[in-house]
């Protein structure tokens, strides 16, 4: 990546203007110290209720060395897990979290799709919560991942190692939420009530029986 953590949120604010954002850095790249004294700190100081949600998070990131089970978003964790830690092993260790959400991060055979979802659990599938959609290549990716039983709900991942935080494209994530505060961009992650779009302008909301998407 480029620029400093600080530099993202703001970027992410003020040229992008979203909404919600976080700063995931590969789990490999960071240390615990830094997470703690720089990545928190940073989205907390600068998480402004009602105007602009700062998440935190880092990205469990496998590879051929430690297993090719694809990356994953871990968000609103305060500590860091390492590649050395097996698929099943992490999941066991998440389900033991409270309000933290994982994410499926661009599932494919390029860079791993999670022993293709076969690990489900009633426990993990409570904390993740979203995979990555950017459009129709990965569509069958996902339908392999809910016919495995897992509710996960659309989220964009820029992935973005430039200094143009949020903007690279016009694609994003949405959440659905009655006001902008971690807690409830948080819980709308929880519910699935999120999507994504190439088109920023498109709004999607709607109840089934009194009950709001997700």
């Amino acid at each position: 990546g480029m620029g400093t953590v600080e530099q993202a949120y703001v970027y992410a604010r003020d040229v992008a203007k979203l909404d919600f954002y976080a700063v995931t850095d590969h789990s490999n790249s960071i240390n615990l110290n830094t997470y703690r004294s720089t990545h928190i700190p940073t989205a907390d100081g600068l998480n402004d209720p009602g105007r602009y949600v700062t998440l935190y998070g880092y990205e469990q990131t496998y590879n051929f060395s430690s297993g090719y089970f694809g990356h994953l978003n871990v968000i609103n964790y305060s500590l860091i897990t390492q590649r050395a830690l097996p698929l099943d092993s992490f999941y066991e260790l998440m389900a033991k979290q409270k309000l933290v959400t994982v994410m499926f991060n661009h599932p494919s055979y390029k860079w791993g799709n999670f022993l293709e979802y076969s690990l489900y659990s009633e426990k993990i599938d409570s904390v993740l919560n979203l995979s990555e959609i950017k459009g129709s290549t990965y569509d069958t990716e996902y339908a392999l991942a809910l016919t495995n039983g897992w509710h996960v709900s659309p989220m964009y991942n820029e992935d973005n190692h430039s200094a143009n935080w949020g903007a690279a494209l016009e694609a994003c994530g949405f959440a659905l939420a009655p006001s902008l505060t971690r807690q409830n961009i948080l819980e709308a992650f929880e519910k699935n009530r999120t999507y994504t779009t190439k088109d920023s302008t498109l709004r999607v909301y709607y109840q089934i029986n009194g009950e709001w998407m997700g």
